[in-house]
C-alpha cells in the first residue's frame, strides 16, 4: 500500500483567492530555479479555495571519491582522493488554501512542509500570513475512529510514562493483538500517551494511520481510499468536510 502524509493547520491573512492566485503566477514569471528556494510547477483555484505545486530546493554538500593524481600505483587498490561538491535537491510540496475557513493544508515532507508553505507566503511572496498547526485530542480521535469507521484496531502505543511495577517507570511502546486490550490501555493511559497506530477499513482495503497531539497525520492505504481517509483526517482535525 503506498504512503501518504497530510498536514493540516490554521490560516489568517489569505481571505482573497484570485489576489494569492495572482500574486504567485507574478513570482513564477520572475523565478529563476538556480537562485529561488521555491519553484512554482502550477496554482489553480478561486475565491473560496487555492492549490499550488511547488518544489523546494536546496544544494546538499556531497563528498566525490577520485583516483588520486601523481605516481602510478602497483597496488590492485588505486589509491583514492576527495572532492567537495554539491548536488541539488527538490522536494514536492503541495500547498491547499481553504480562503473562506481559513484553513492551510500541505501533502510534503513531514510537518515541516507546514513551515516551507509559511515561507513560501510570508518570505517569497510577502504576504502577511499567520499559521498554526491544529493540535488533536488523541481520546477524541480514537472514539471517533471507532465510531464512524468499520473494524478498528489499536496496533501499537507509545506512551512517555509507564509504570512497570513499583520500582519502575519509563517511556513503553506495546504492540496489540487483541482490539479490546488496546483500546482498554490507550483510554488508561492516554495521559501519557504520545503515538498510537490505528487500523481500519476502508472502502477498498485497510488503513494505518499514525496518531499524534497534532494534525500532521501518516497513513497508507489503497490509492482509491485517499479522499475517504483524508475526509476522516480534517474532521478529526476539527473541520467539516
Amino acid at each position: 500500500m503506498p504512503s501518504y502524509q497530510l498536514h493540516l493547520a490554521s490560516i489568517a491573512g489569505v481571505d482573497d483567492g484570485p489576489s494569492l492566485i495572482a500574486a504567485v503566477k507574478e513570482y513564477a514569471a520572475g523565478q529563476t530555479a538556480v537562485v529561488d528556494n521555491y519553484v512554482v510547477l502550477s496554482v489553480d483555484g478561486g475565491e473560496r479555495a487555492v492549490t499550488m505545486d511547488l518544489a523546494y530546493c536546496t544544494a546538499k554538500k556531497i563528498t566525490i571519491l577520485r583516483p588520486s593524481s601523481g605516481d602510478k600505483s602497483t597496488s590492485k587498490s588505486p589509491d583514492l582522493g576527495m572532492d567537495v561538491g554539491q548536488v541539488g535537491v527538490a522536494v514536492p510540496l503541495t500547498i491547499a488554501i481553504c480562503t473562506s475557513a481559513g484553513r492551510l493544508k500541505t501533502c510534503g515532507p513531514g510537518v515541516r512542509s507546514l513551515e516551507m508553505a509559511n515561507g513560501f507566503l510570508a518570505g517569497a511572496l510577502a504576504w502577511p500570513v499567520l499559521s498554526n498547526p491544529i493540535a488533536v485530542d488523541i481520546e477524541k480521535a480514537i472514539d471517533h475512529l471507532v465510531a464512524n469507521t468499520e473494524r478498528t484496531m489499536i496496533r501499537a502505543a507509545s506512551v512517555s510514562d509507564y509504570s512497570h511495577n513499583s520500582y519502575m517507570i519509563g517511556g513503553y511502546a506495546p504492540k496489540f493483538l487483541d482490539s479490546q486490550h488496546g483500546l482498554d490501555f490507550a483510554h488508561e493511559y492516554i495521559e501519557a500517551m504520545k503515538s498510537v497506530s490505528v487500523q481500519f477499513a476502508g472502502p477498498s482495503g485497510k488503513v494505518r494511520l499514525k496518531l499524534t497531539g497534532s494534525a500532521s497525520f501518516s497513513f497508507s492505504c489503497h490509492e482509491d481510499d485517499r479522499p475517504y481517509v483524508e475526509g476522516i483526517l480534517t474532521r478529526l482535525a476539527g473541520w467539516k468536510s
